[in-house]
């Protein structure tokens, strides 16, 4: 009887033993996978991390990092086609992920964040009524997301770019939006986008795309002499990537037609 206890006990200590190690081994593969995934995020390398991140969701499908990674990924991605379609298709993962990273850690800035620019890009995909009925849920995640974090830069050029919008609406988007919510106002002007973007830059004077919506503003304001600082500033900015130079093209060419007039 002691000597089947003892065995018992035994193989009992062995099944612990190797689960342990298991776990440890599938905790440390995550792990590799991750570091992979973010160097190649840090690299701007967008579709082969989002690839990788999706292999640590197989493994571990409540990774926070890595949900909220990849709806950001698939929303960057998404912008880059220009057919409807397969830009939804990115759009609705973008969504997918958000959600899912709300669900993990739902008052962290970065899954606010990434959920009102996932709603954000698909509004504008699916059209004016879209757009109108999801206006005021873009910046309420938008609001949460600085609310979280005061100094996240990316959250303040959509904050920026959403005050632009809804700044500027034409009119069959402004009676959209009066058929929808009865006319209450959205309280969203030209000066709040200038100022949440220059908010942007202050927080991350790296990225060319906060200075080129800025310049945009402040010619919508008739401010010329401070879009044209503002491009001249863009312009000077140190480049990485292919969206990064049409961007900065895209700079120049206002920047001569500003001279120009």
């Amino acid at each position: 009887m002691r000597v089947r206890l003892t065995t018992l006990l035994l193989l009992l200590l062995i099944c612990w033993t190797s689960a342990g190690l298991q776990a440890r081994a599938a905790v440390s593969s995550v792990s590799v996978l991750l570091q992979e995934a973010n160097t190649l995020y840090a690299n701007a390398k967008d579709t082969q991390a989002l690839r990788k991140f999706e292999e640590v969701l197989k493994a571990e499908p409540a990774c926070y990092e890595a949900l909220w990674k990849a709806s950001l990924l698939n929303s960057r991605i998404g912008n880059r086609f220009s057919d409807q379609v397969s830009k939804l298709q990115y759009f609705e993962n973008a969504w997918r992920f958000a959600d899912a990273a709300l669900c993990a850690n739902p008052g962290d800035a970065e899954a606010n964040y990434v959920m009102a620019l996932a709603v954000y890009n698909k509004s504008l995909v699916l059209g004016l009524k879209e757009r109108m009925q999801r206006t005021k849920v873009i910046k309420f995640y938008l609001d949460e997301a600085l609310c979280a974090n005061p100094q996240h830069a990316d959250a303040w050029q959509l904050m920026g770019r959403w005050h632009f919008k809804n700044a500027n609406l034409s009119l069959p988007e402004r009676s959209a939006f009066n058929l929808f919510f009865g006319g209450a106002p959205l309280e969203a002007t030209n000066e709040q986008a200038a100022e949440a973007l220059q908010k942007a830059i202050n927080f991350n004077p790296n990225n060319i795309s906060y200075y080129y919506d800025l310049a945009i503003v402040y010619k919508e304001l008739q401010k010329e002499d401070l879009s044209i600082v503002t491009l001249q500033e863009a312009i000077d900015l140190q480049l990485l990537t292919s969206e990064e130079l049409e961007i900065s093209r895209r700079c120049k060419n206002m920047l001569n037609e500003m001279n120009k007039a």
